[in-house]
């Protein structure tokens, strides 16, 4: 279209200066012209009677020769009838039409590259506002934003390069937008501060377009620098979050706040904030550029006292865009709700604050809040409506993420109240201070307290960080001890170690020693265990206590209360060894603790539970370290304490609690053994057990779980049995009773045990030959339950069973023949568990990753890509013989090896 509108403005305007017609006829011709574009603009003149038929010919002939003398194209030929006025060029704008716009304005930008050109040459082409002519000279164009057009300049009073802006070519008709224009100059120009580029001249051209200089900025923006940062650490780790680099653009950040802080105290809200219009200059400069969206308030609406500041007060008015209810102002992917909304009137410094928000967003993420285009995501910004940060990364600081939400809350009234607070919490992130968008959990501030004191090593030391948990139990068992400690310290130099021996030998400091030593051992065990990330200081704590009370604990009246106290700290310790993989300390000293307990013999009911629940965390020590026997013989002992105390007490809870527990556990030696059938009565008997005090008053959260785990088990063995519709019965059971429990217990591992189930009805499903519907279903809710848990708390298990998920979903797909996103879900699965295996190479792990290389090697022999099959079937067989090579016993495992192996030797390349 743009050649026959370009034409017929030719013939127009060639009519106009051969004074074939007046302006007003030339006029009338174009409205009824964009009412029918079907006809020429020649006949419609000649319809009018505006021209005969002799000059009709004429016209048409002289518009073709023009045509014809520049290159056959009418733009050419346009821009060269250079009498045409700006009146003219601005009533044939006001109709409107797209394509006569759109012909102005190629001739308009022709025209500024020409007067631009000229100006390289002769300065004198560029005056400035004071009356003086030639300061700048324009080099070449540089950028162009939503309303003006940068380029850079020589500015020859001072003999440096700046940047001269002027308004682009579409609007320069445009009086709103020179006004609009006029207003971001002034207010740049009244901003005076580190942060805001600072303008050095305000002029206009011979046509009356204004243009102003102001600093050239060499550097990149915040968006580059931050693209940059993701680029070279994709996937970024929580390591990456704490680097030198990451630190740099928060702190460019914190100086944009300000920045925006002082804006404010002026009166004047930004309205465009976004990390393209933040400049990084090479030698640490931060500026906030683009004013044109900017808004000056009154000082009755400005929500904040800034008594130090005059409002600023521009001579072209107070609203730059003339903004009326309704109109969406700024740039989607960081706007504020209220301003998605077009709700101008709660437009205000809060909602700077979220572009801020947003723009940190950016900085944590690598991409903005809102990234999609379209209806669906503009209702989205309404209603406040993004993923969360760790959602997209999980490695990114909780601190941080909590500082962001709480800047882009939906509600202005819930965001932070000034561009100082938010730039506060950014700088006490960075000086490893607690923050106060987020309240740190006990684990995070005791590892804190550790940095800072990392030389207090004494039981003092210890007294401060139980003090740090909150933990107000020492003043009762210290209580009376400060004097006679206070004597001893001063005791002469030569006999400290004998008073020290003395004190410890002394039955009550033995006690108190005893106490701390308990108490360290159950704040470490209980109030730190649920805490992802601090198992490093957990051990710590349970070290300490153990040395402590090693020392001490036989030097008390009853040697068999401290010999029972020593078993329950050596059990404690042994676990949590088990839990950090350090399988010859765990197994120590669980064995320490079970030889403790035999050698009391003591044949009460608890004492005996105690001890065969000891014997099970034996059991599962040396299933996961692969010695089998041990686990074997474990297991034995332990089910013959349970089996008399069962006689005894029939209805005990507690005893039936410790059968239940043992015989989950032993389900994972029977199948590691192929002892299938074996494997299902033990789960059915943990099922029928936990399921019966799931429903009973005494029920704990803890119950739900191993009932939970009980019934997964059973289905995982029906199936293995190719009892497949049995297993589905028990699956679909178990799922209905667990969303029951997930109402009544906000355990994170009843949420954990659950997703697992899902995931393991749908795994079974998957091998199926004809694969129901339903594994869909229950596959998606598996994934988004684990992508839930592992936001709330990056846990290597839970991440571990996310990409379990994802290769679930991908063979699911396989099988009913829903291929769009296998290869994705496929290669999610293989990355994730490539870098778990990295972190903690477990023999299950090493065994999910090598099942994960299989199904894709099948997935892609089924396409015929032989070489890629067989490569990762390699991968498979190396990870497999890796995970038998920690579990040696294994007979399961290495049936599996055996299945890799002959599906590599069958690929024939």
């Amino acid at each position: 279209m743009s050649f026959q509108t370009d034409r017929n403005l030719l013939i127009g305007l060639l009519a106009l200066q051969s004074n074939f017609i007046s302006r007003d006829q030339l006029l009338d011709a174009f409205r009824r012209w964009v009412e029918n574009k079907e006809m020429c603009i020649g006949a419609i003149l000649l319809e009018q009677h505006a021209l005969d038929q002799q000059t009709h010919d004429l016209l048409l002939a002289l518009a073709a020769k023009h045509i014809e003398l520049h290159a056959n194209q009418p733009s050419l030929g346009l821009d060269a009838l250079t009498s045409i006025h700006d009146s003219l060029a601005k009533s044939l704008v006001e109709f409107g039409d797209p394509d006569i716009n759109q012909s102005m304005t190629i001739v308009h930008n022709t025209k500024t590259k020409t007067k631009h050109e000229q100006a390289a040459v002769s300065p004198a082409n560029v005056s400035s506002s004071d009356g003086r002519s030639g300061r700048f000279s324009v080099i070449r164009p540089h950028a162009k934003g939503g309303l003006g057009e940068v380029f850079i300049a020589i500015d020859h009073e001072l003999n440096r390069q700046v940047a001269l802006k002027e308004i682009q070519g579409r609007y320069a008709y445009d009086e709103n937008s020179r006004q609009r224009f006029m207003l971001e100059a002034e207010i740049t120009g009244g901003l005076e501060h580190p942060g805001i580029v600072p303008v050095y001249g305000l002029g206009s051209y011979s046509d009356g377009r204004p243009f102003y200089a102001m600093r050239f900025i060499k550097g990149n923006s915040l968006a580059e620098a931050c693209d940059a940062f993701h680029a070279s650490h994709p996937n970024a780790t929580p390591d990456d979050f704490r680097s030198s680099d990451l630190r740099k653009l928060l702190q460019r950040f914190v100086d944009v706040c300000f920045a925006i802080e002082y804006a404010h105290s002026r009166g004047v809200l930004h309205r465009d904030l976004k990390p393209g219009n933040i400049m990084l200059g090479k030698y640490g400069e931060t500026l906030v550029v683009d004013w044109g969206l900017a808004k000056t308030m009154d000082s009755t609406n400005r929500s904040l006292d800034f008594p130090e500041e005059e409002t600023l007060r521009p001579s072209s008015g107070s609203d730059s865009s003339h903004t009326r209810m309704g109109q969406v102002i700024g740039t989607p992917a960081y706007m504020s709700p209220e301003a998605a909304a077009g709700r101008l009137e709660e437009v205000g410094i809060r909602s700077d604050l979220y572009c801020l928000g947003a723009t940190l967003y950016f900085v944590l993420t690598g991409r903005a809040p809102f990234h999609r285009k379209g209806e669906d995501s503009m209702e989205s910004i309404k209603l406040g409506k993004f993923l969360p940060p760790r959602q997209l990364n999980s490695s990114i600081p909780k601190p941080l993420e909590a500082i962001c939400m709480l800047a882009m809350k939906k509600d202005p009234n819930d965001r932070y109240s000034s561009a100082k607070r938010l730039a506060d919490d950014i700088e006490l992130w960075l000086a490893d201070e607690p923050v106060s968008a987020y309240e740190d959990p006990l684990s995070v501030r005791a590892g804190r307290f550790v940095r800072r004191h990392k030389a207090a090593v004494s039981i003092a030391a210890i007294f401060g960080l139980l003090a740090l948990l909150g933990v107000g139990l020492f003043a009762a068992i210290v209580s009376g001890k400060n004097r006679e400690l206070a004597a001893a310290n001063r005791i002469a130099e030569q006999n400290r170690k004998q008073a020290e021996q003395q004190r410890l030998l002394s039955d009550d400091n033995a006690a108190t020693a005893r106490g701390i030593a308990l108490s360290i051992t159950e704040i470490a065990e209980k109030q730190l265990s649920s805490l992802s990330g601090q198992e490093g200081f957990r051990e710590d704590l349970m070290n300490r206590a153990y040395s402590l009370f090693d020392k001490v604990h036989t030097q008390g009246e009853d040697g068999k209360v401290a010999d029972w106290e020593l078993a329950r700290i050596s059990r404690l310790n042994g676990n949590l060894k088990l839990k950090l993989r350090k399988m010859d300390d765990a197994k120590l000293l669980l064995a320490q603790s079970i030889s403790l307990q035999k050698k009391l013999n003591r044949k009460d009911k608890a004492s005996l539970d105690y001890l065969a629940e000891t014997l099970r965390d034996q059991a599962s020590l040396g299933k996961s370290s692969g010695d089998l026997q041990l686990a074997a013989t474990s297991f034995e002992q332990a089910n013959e304490i349970v089996d008399a105390l069962q006689r005894e007490s029939p209805d005990d809870l507690d005893v039936k609690r410790t059968s239940g527990s043992i015989d989950l556990e032993q389900i994972g030696l029977y199948l590691d053994l192929l002892k299938n059938q074996e494997a299902l009565d033990s789960a059915t008997r943990c099922e029928q057990v936990y399921v019966a005090i799931a429903g009973s008053p005494s029920v704990r959260d803890l119950d739900y779980v191993i009932a939970m785990l009980g019934t997964m088990r059973r289905g995982q063995t029906l199936m293995l049995l190719d009892r497949a519709d049995e297993a589905q019965e028990v699956y679909l059971a178990g799922i209905a009773r667990g969303r029951v429990w997930l109402e009544r217990s906000s355990l994170i591992d009843v949420r954990h045990t659950f997703a697992r189930t899902l995931l393991y009805f749908s795994t079974d499903l998957s091998e199926l030959e004809n694969v129901p519907n339903v594994a869909q279903s229950l596959i998606d809710e598996a994934i988004e339950r684990y992508q839930n848990l592992v936001h709330s708390n990056s846990a290597r298990t839970y991440r571990f069973y996310l990409a379990c998920a994802y290769r679930t979903r991908a063979a699911i797909g396989v099988a009913q023949s829903q291929t769009t996103h296998v290869e994705a879900d496929f290669d999610k699965s293989i990355d994730d568990l490539e870098k778990i295996v990295g972190e903690s190479p477990l023999s299950s792990y090493h065994s999910s990753l090598a099942k994960s290389y299989f199904l894709k090697a099948n997935y892609l022999t089924a396409k015929g890509d032989q070489v890629a099959a067989k490569e990762l079937l390699e991968k498979a067989v190396k990870q497999q013989n890796a995970a038998i090579d920690l579990s040696p016993s294994s007979l399961l495992e290495r049936q599996v090896l055996k299945s890799y192996e002959q599906s590599l030797a069958a690929i024939a390349i």
